[in-house]
């Protein structure tokens, strides 16, 4: 986030002409002026200093799932038309702007209404279910602080219940978008993933899309409305702002196809880094949904990521669950729409066969990896992790590296290489998967044009 310079405006307020005295009160968010019996306060501008990063934004994910849980449930109306009053007023603030065209905002209102439609169903059962909750309201990153070094929410929407009554998932969807918008894509990937764990949340997944379309929306809106009201030098600035959400809440409003990317290797082979790369990079924004062992694993024990369990979670029939429980999300997900990054050690032919059947069962893509490494590397690897999801000690890599793994036929990448370069060929192989169905299917066409062809009398 860029600082702006309010120096103008502070020298104005100070030196406010008929005032026989200024009192100037400074907080860690805004500058309050006391003039007479009148006061100003302006919100301080802030700047993003380099210091975010993928621990913190994993501290900031499960707060706000902490704060959502605690949050009231609200039934005051079904979840659709909860968001049908959003869309309401985001035309209304539009059609008070000469910023954007009337076809253009016929079209842009129009392709929300439908995507409304669509989702109805979706967003009314999550109402029942208690999942429009009195959130934030106002949730992006400039309403994020850090105090005693731990994130924390405020400047919520206190004034106005109606807005601040939502869907929980479009509560975090201003935060997505505005990481999306923002240039980090990978964070806003991290935060979705991170909160959906902390929830268990997946059924709504496919709705961060259309949430994020809506939350860019408002920003275009809100922009758009201010450039009516601004000085003629700050009005090209607000514009070209307004135009840049209004493209992303266009871009976002248009689902990708789902796929499902399986990545397999033995402890140390570094999948977790990878499925983080390509995450943000499958499927539409957020990303794909990150569906790993690791994290199942602790999960079912009640347990955080980073928390050590002991070796009675790893029985084998402990594991049988995992995947289980693996192939049941994964294909719920792709069912639904979304993409998935599948993530395990997939050493068995038992559990690369199951995830390899959800693709199937889904009628979706599948781009199935296995990561190789030479035991030295796994070994070195797997000593000098520190914090990690992954419990795997060289004990347990020992008893994988037993396992025969030279009958593996998905596609196997060479794990010491910089886990950019693997994400680039994974993302590769995808496309080449991609041009290959477009293939089929223009042949496919052909083959039945020419049977209709011949056919016809």
């Amino acid at each position: 986030m860029l600082a702006e310079d309010q120096s103008e405006v502070i020298t104005f307020l100070q030196d406010l002409r008929g005032a026989t005295a200024v009192e100037r009160i400074e907080t860690h968010i805004s500058y309050v002026f006391l003039i007479g019996d009148r006061a100003f306060k302006m919100k301080r501008a802030v700047a993003v200093d380099g210091r975010l990063t993928a621990e913190l934004i994993t501290r900031a994910a499960r707060m706000i799932a902490r704060f959502h849980r605690g949050a009231p449930t609200i039934h005051q109306g079904s979840g659709s038309a909860n968001i049908a009053g959003v869309l309401r007023i985001n035309a209304a603030g539009f059609a008070t702007s000469r910023v954007f065209g009337a076809h253009e905002l016929e079209d842009f209102n129009r392709a929300f209404e439908k995507r409304l439609t669509a989702d109805a169903s979706l967003l009314d059962a999550r109402e029942v279910a208690g999942k429009v909750r009195r959130c934030h309201g106002d949730l992006h990153l400039r309403n994020i602080c850090m105090i005693n070094h731990e994130p924390r929410l405020f400047d919520c929407i206190e004034f106005n219940d109606q807005i601040a009554t939502v869907d929980t998932l479009y509560d975090l969807a201003f935060l997505l978008m505005d990481l999306w918008h923002r240039g980090f894509p990978e964070f806003a990937n991290l935060v979705a993933n991170r909160y959906l764990d902390a929830t268990d949340d997946d059924e709504g997944f496919v709705l961060l899309p259309y949430f994020m379309a809506i939350r860019a929306a408002v920003r275009a809106h809100v922009i758009a409305t201010q450039v009516e009201e601004s000085s003629a030098a700050a009005t090209d600035k607000l514009a070209a702002e307004a135009r840049s959400y209004f493209d992303l809440a266009r871009s976002l409003i248009v689902m990708k196809p789902a796929r499902l990317i399986v990545i397999g290797g033995l402890s140390g082979s570094g999948k977790t880094t990878v499925a983080e790369m390509l995450a943000p990079r499958s499927g539409s924004p957020p990303g794909a949904r990150i569906v790993e062992s690791d994290g199942i694993r602790k999960a079912m024990h009640g347990v955080q990521a980073e928390e050590r369990l002991g070796p009675a979670a790893y029985r084998p029939e402990v594991s049988e669950k995992v995947y289980g429980e693996m192939a049941r999300r994964t294909l719920a997900i792709l069912r639904a729409g979304g993409s998935v990054v599948a993530d395990a050690v997939f050493d068995r032919e038992a559990n690369r066969a199951r995830i390899e059947a959800v693709a199937r069962e889904a009628g979706v893509p599948c781009t199935a990896v296995w990561l190789d490494a030479k035991a030295s590397l796994l070994r070195r690897r797997v000593a000098s992790r520190t914090v990690s999801p992954s419990d795997a000690d060289l004990e347990v890599l020992a008893r994988q590296l037993v396992a025969d793994t030279d009958g593996i036929t998905w596609q196997r990448i060479d794990a010491d290489r910089d886990a950019h370069e693997i994400a680039r060929v994974i993302l590769e192989l995808q496309s080449d998967l991609k041009r290959q169905e477009a293939r089929l299917l223009g042949l496919w066409f052909g083959w039945a044009g020419g049977r209709r062809r011949r056919v016809r009398p």
